[in-house]
């Protein structure tokens, strides 16, 4: 995320056109947002209103296997994702809003 913030968009401000939230991993079987979570995308959410963002929409997916968590992301993106993914029955899921002016806004999940 801080490199999206501060190297990448400044350079290429179109990008953000594309850009409405953030997804990240726990390597545990908890899916929160700590406080380290909260900070940074808030952060993210404010500075994202200079690229005309009302809100960014924050994931966090958990799953407890660290071991073949960080195996799999040793090995390449898209089967670190396939791997925190293929069974959705092990997975945890929180998601939240982070608007532009400090605010947030847990947002239930629903999978079908």
């Amino acid at each position: 995320m801080k490199k999206l913030i501060y190297e990448i968009l400044p350079r290429n401000p179109t990008i953000s056109l594309d850009v409405d939230g953030i997804c990240h991993f726990h390597p545990t079987n908890e899916a929160y947002f700590s406080n380290l979570d909260n900070q940074s995308l808030r952060k993210f959410a404010s500075i994202m209103k200079k690229y005309n963002k009302k809100y960014i929409l924050a994931l966090i997916i958990a799953r407890g296997d660290i071991y073949n968590y960080i195996q799999k992301a040793k090995e390449s993106k898209s089967q670190f994702v396939g791997h925190m993914m293929n069974t959705v029955e092990n997975i945890k899921f929180d998601t939240k809003i982070f608007y532009s002016k400090g605010e947030e806004k847990h947002v239930d999940i629903l999978l079908e």
